[in-house]
């Protein structure tokens, strides 16, 4: 990844939060100008900043949208594995959700949370539960921010006895 002095610049200005790295690390930020677009991400770096006088959090993501939020990865200050590894989003989270359910069995929600909010993807067709329902789940981030980065883990209700 070649990184843009456009890149350089913006990330100067970005937030830094203790969910995890974000647009504030220069390899995020010139990943999200290469998924979204220059336009784009100079757009939702101006909105944010306008939100910074005003209180706002969260405006940079939510116009540059998941394609400028979904990487994991570059944390080269916390560990040295993924100094230089992006983990991207799935490309078709609904076809990866409908394939572990056809071929496994297994009822699937790919999500993106974090410490600061989830975002669900997608979910295999058996799945009857509510976009709300889902993140009430896992709103906690029970995976954590831990090395594994992109984590998969189970839910299953728990029945009382």
């Amino acid at each position: 990844m070649k990184i843009s002095k456009t890149a350089r610049f913006l990330s100067r200005f970005a937030a830094r939060s203790n969910a995890g790295i974000g647009v504030s690390e220069v390899y995020k930020m010139q990943y999200a100008i290469d998924k979204c677009g220059r336009f784009k991400i100079v757009a939702a770096s101006i909105l944010a900043g306008i939100g910074k006088l005003f209180g706002k959090k969260g405006i940079f993501y939510k116009v540059a949208g998941q394609e400028g939020s979904g990487l994991d990865g570059f944390y080269g200050a916390v560990w040295d594995t993924y100094a230089d590894i992006g983990i991207e989003l799935p490309k078709d989270p609904e076809k990866v959700c409908r394939h572990i359910y056809e071929t496994l069995g297994i009822s699937t929600c790919i999500t993106d949370a974090n410490d600061l909010g989830v975002e669900i993807l997608a979910v295999s067709p058996d799945v009857h539960l509510s976009t709300d329902t889902l993140k009430q789940i896992i709103r906690d981030n029970p995976a954590g921010q831990g090395r594994e980065q992109t984590p998969f883990i189970l839910v299953r209700r728990y029945i009382a006895s």
